[in-house]
């Protein structure tokens, strides 16, 4: 069963992960470019508790699973659009070395490619990928952890996750990536087990809805007060983003359960924006991208310039994107980068 307050926080988390990329070039020119880049710094990990709820939520009352059997239904479903998307932004970052060196160049891309594959660096958003492929092969493990010894799970991984992300936020060397599964289980395992105790939870929240909400702005404001005394602006992995991210997600789901049974025009758009998330947050950056080189070349580079600018920038993005990924979805083969193919029932579902 499709829950739909999870679908709107997908939802939020795919508008907040275009407006990070949008506003990163302005954290240091303007002052709301950079309280905007901050305040969505949920983004990110918003999609990996989002990705740990629904895994867990899928098999609660089904039959368990074997860890190959889990591997073949689900790696598949992010490895093919990773591999495509690769060779995707591949081929665009070397469009003129293609030019210039024609058919022969191809072969002097394999190296770099298989790189890019291996690192999840041909773009600077493919890195979630790797992460997402790593808890994927987790999760068989992590789930019967989370059946036997579910707090002994949660306090484990909180624990690793918090010293993973103090010391890169500290500068400890500790010969971890960034994209190593560390910094990032905990909101993976939190996320399963919100999915387990969602019954229980969810009338405490609703009844407690205020202080929720004051305890996110709380967070917020810790997370202000540390950009603020360490000028660390800009990153999703310090301690107060996990104390942020975890108090956004008890947010938006109070705020989303009161939409759930809405039919307006909004809450349709919102069930097709969270169907489409993946392609969206896939193809985001390639428009930009492409926007920003057409605007250089034509001489228009300075024209989304200042706060206006950059919010004229993040409403444009969008709609090109969203318009895009509305094309693409008529297309069968947008399920193979990430998309969801809309069917004539489906289509006629959100009119």
């Amino acid at each position: 069963m499709r829950l739909r307050e999870i679908d709107f926080i997908r939802a939020i988390a795919a508008l907040s992960v275009i407006a990070i990329h949008i506003t990163a070039s302005y954290v240091t020119d303007t002052a709301l470019g950079r309280a905007w880049n901050e305040i969505m710094r949920y983004a990110v990990p918003l999609f990996i508790i989002l990705s740990g709820f629904v895994l867990y939520n899928i098999e609660l009352g089904r039959p368990r699973l074997s860890y190959l059997q889990f591997q073949r239904k689900r790696i598949g479903k992010v490895l093919i659009p990773y591999l495509l998307w690769t060779l995707l932004y591949v081929l665009y970052i070397a469009r003129q070395f293609l030019r210039d060196n024609g058919v022969e160049g191809i072969p002097k891309l394999w190296g770099p490619t298989l790189d890019h594959l291996w690192y999840g660096t041909a773009f600077y958003h493919l890195y979630f990928l790797i992460i997402t492929f790593q808890l994927y092969l987790l999760y068989p493990l992590l789930r019967d952890a989370m059946n036997r010894k579910p707090m002994w799970l949660l306090s484990g991984t909180f624990l690793l996750t918090l010293y993973a992300q103090t010391s890169l936020y500290m500068g400890w060397d500790t010969g971890w990536r960034f994209t190593s599964f560390p910094f990032w289980v905990f909101y993976f395992v939190f996320g399963m087990y919100f999915a387990k105790r969602q019954a229980d939870w969810k009338p405490q929240l609703q009844r407690k809805s205020g202080w929720v909400a004051l305890l996110w702005l709380g967070s917020l404001a810790v997370l202000f007060l540390d950009g603020s005394l360490t000028n660390k602006w800009a990153y999703s992995i310090k301690p107060s983003v996990m104390l942020y991210t975890i108090l956004s997600f008890l947010f938006f789901y109070v705020a989303a359960l009161r939409f759930t049974e809405t039919k307006s025009r909004l809450g349709k758009w919102l069930d097709w924006l969270s169907a489409q998330s993946f392609l969206i947050f896939l193809l985001h950056p390639l428009v930009l991208n492409l926007l920003g080189n057409q605007l250089k070349k034509y001489g228009y580079g300075g024209l989304f310039e200042g706060n206006f600018g950059m919010i004229a920038l993040y409403v444009v993005i969008t709609l090109l994107t969203c318009g895009l990924t509305w094309i693409g979805s008529r297309i069968p083969l947008t399920t193979y980068f990430g998309g969801v193919y809309m069917r004539k029932t489906q289509k006629r579902d959100l009119r």
